[in-house]
């Protein structure tokens, strides 16, 4: 963890020397949907989360327009989705009661900062229009987190396999990558749209094996006590971004 943490801070530092050097840049805000996707051990058929994300840029400038140093921070919603046909239990009090599965959502609200290296396509014909693609290396803080249903009873046996909050990996790590087009509105300004794809290579959760855990079902003839498996759980986000990018350009006079 501290490696790649240190591999990150360390892009950073080689990001703003480059930028210190570089014949001006290039910054702004993109935004836009996230499909939001997770990788669970356990037995939990997981469907799309459909989110959103905002983020702020800043790309270096040089003599080769093609090639570029940038870094980028922004606010990401992911997780996933379980999807159920509409069930019932009985309560400690021998009660009925109804819940509904058909849209409970696991999200995960991170702030990202990625650093990495931005090329353009010259050999497609697209007029003023750059096709471009990134590669990136991305840290993560999780700042918070919804982890099923809000409205659930502690004494529910589904609280025995959602996440718990005390496994709840804050620090994440992982790379992005995306492909776009560029589309100026003069030599100062432009837009531009953007598909990524954002694996992370760490655990957003990591529970290990649980054993005698109290059983809520324990009141109906079940065992009091039973054990859980270890419950690991990967983000992968797939984003597609608006943004507008503005350019400074920096003129040497002799």
């Amino acid at each position: 963890m501290k490696t790649r943490l240190n591999l990150l801070l360390s892009l950073s530092a080689l990001f703003w020397a480059w930028q210190a050097q570089a014949q001006g840049s290039a910054f702004g805000v993109k935004g836009g949907l996230t499909l939001g996707r997770q990788q669970w051990e356990q037995n939990f058929q997981n469907s799309i989360l459909m989110r959103y994300h905002g983020a702020a840029f800043i790309e270096s400038l040089g003599e080769d327009t093609r090639f570029a140093l940038f870094a980028q921070a922004g606010y990401h919603v992911k997780g996933s989705a379980i999807r159920f046909a509409r069930g019932s239990y009985i309560d400690v009090d021998g009660r009925p009661v109804n819940f509904n599965t058909d849209a409970q959502t696991f999200q995960f609200r991170n702030a990202a900062l990625v650093v990495g290296a931005k090329q353009r396509l010259d050999n497609l014909d697209l007029g003023e229009k750059k096709a471009f693609y990134t590669f990136g290396i991305r840290g993560e803080y999780t700042l918070s987190t919804q982890l099923g249903p809000e409205n659930l009873p502690v004494n529910s046996p589904l609280v025995l396999y959602y996440p718990q909050k005390e496994f709840v990996k804050r620090i994440l790590y992982g790379f992005t990558v995306s492909g776009g087009i560029e589309m100026p509105f003069n030599d100062l300004a432009g837009m531009q749209i953007e598909l990524s794809v954002s694996p992370d290579l760490s655990f957003q959760y990591n529970q290990p094996p649980l054993t005698n855990v109290i059983n809520p079902g324990g009141n109906f003839g079940g065992p009091n006590t039973i054990n859980l498996g270890q419950q690991r759980i990967r983000n992968l986000a797939f984003e597609l971004s608006l943004g507008f990018r503005f350019l400074h350009k920096v003129v040497y006079v002799d």
